[in-house]
């Protein structure tokens, strides 16, 4: 088997072949429902249930792009395994969401860690909507989109967590869903009052400024620049500011 390090990451394909060989390995650790992934045991502050989610949904931080891409130029052998891959987590969402599914990710709570899933679940559903969102049935749109919702429901951290719920309302904005906008102008001021200047936040508490700010606070606002529509129709003028209105017309 080839190494990984022998990988020369030059092309496209390059970069498709060594994520494929990354998470091939998790084929065999999935639940029955395949929405969740246990690869061995671990602790964390939070229940096996939402740890187990976690699992599932970082993987999504590759998949998601890589179900978005042109993929008709690679290999007969990857072009299966990506197939493979769409159904194993499109099934793992029709399941999570479901609360009558053994595979249920269960409800979330104030601070729950399944807020910080939805980012992975929100992004992979904004960049391929056309094969994880479209093709679902109405009754599990209608699933997926409370299961997130939830998160308008709850409290979430004054951190960079506020951007897991900012970025929840992109995807319902992409998808046609109606946005909370009350929830999105809350987060971004929380984001904003974490600015200190020359491009430095700070996650939640004042001075606290360490390696994660750009994983975090750059990397999810890097996101919603990107992929925040257009969204003509919001009732106040500071979410049409968000949303880019001076700017998309």
């Amino acid at each position: 088997m080839e190494k990984l390090s022998d990988n020369k990451l030059i092309t496209r394909q390059d970069l498709v072949k060594i994520l494929l060989d990354m998470i091939r390995p998790l084929k065999n650790y999935y639940n029955k429902d395949k929405s969740m992934l246990r690869i061995g045991n671990t602790a964390a502050h939070y229940g096996e249930r939402s740890a187990q989610m976690e699992g599932w949904a970082r993987v999504l931080w590759g998949l998601g792009p890589l179900f978005a891409g042109e993929n008709s130029d690679l290999d007969g052998s990857m072009q299966k395994e990506i197939a493979q891959w769409l159904e194993i987590y499109k099934e793992g969402l029709i399941n999570g969401t479901d609360p009558d599914s053994d595979g249920y990710w269960g409800d979330m709570a104030d601070y729950d860690q399944k807020m910080v899933e939805t980012a992975a679940v929100c992004v992979a559903l904004s960049l391929a909507a056309d094969v994880l969102w479209e093709p679902l049935p109405d009754e599990v749109k209608k699933r997926v989109h409370k299961w997130l919702g939830q998160i308008n429901d709850h409290k979430v951290h004054a951190n960079n967590w506020r951007f897991f719920r900012i970025l929840t309302n992109m995807t319902f904005a992409r998808l046609g869903i109606e946005v909370d906008e009350e929830a999105l102008l809350g987060d971004f001021e929380v984001v904003e009052s974490c600015y200190v200047s020359d491009g430095w936040y700070y996650d939640g508490h004042d001075g606290q400024m360490d390696y994660y700010i750009p994983f975090a606070m750059h990397f999810y606002g890097l996101i919603w620049a990107a992929l925040a529509p257009y969204q003509p129709d919001v009732k106040s003028e500071k979410a049409a500011y968000y949303f880019g209105a001076e700017y998309r017309n």
